[in-house]
């Protein structure tokens, strides 16, 4: 689902090793924290699993989150939704490669 204007509806995984937020990589962003960070300048591998209202998150083959949604509060959208890659601040440089996309029954 193409989202043509406004801020997107979700959960954040976050992306950060070496910026001043204590929130580092492999976290959902205000909702399961790592604090501790990846070692940075190195690739990592994200798996991030969205199903029946369960976030998980791998980076490394580690797991990092498996948050179960509350259906009364959750962020997900009930027919898909979307998704968003950003970069922290001007300052910084996030490089990705190989993303890939799967719709899972």
């Amino acid at each position: 689902m193409f989202l043509p204007a406004g801020w997107p509806s979700g959960y954040e995984v976050q992306v950060n090793n070496t910026q001043g937020d204590p929130q580092k990589s492999g976290g959902l962003y205000n909702t399961v924290k790592n604090l501790t960070p990846f070692e940075d300048n190195t690739w990592m591998k994200y798996v991030i699993t969205v199903k029946d209202g369960t976030v998980t998150v791998k980076v490394n083959d580690k797991e990092l989150a498996n948050y179960k949604t509350d259906p009364a509060t959750t962020k997900l959208l009930p027919d898909g939704g979307t998704f968003a890659i950003q970069a922290h601040d001007k300052g910084s440089t996030t490089l990705y490669k190989n993303i890939r996309v799967h719709v899972l029954e």
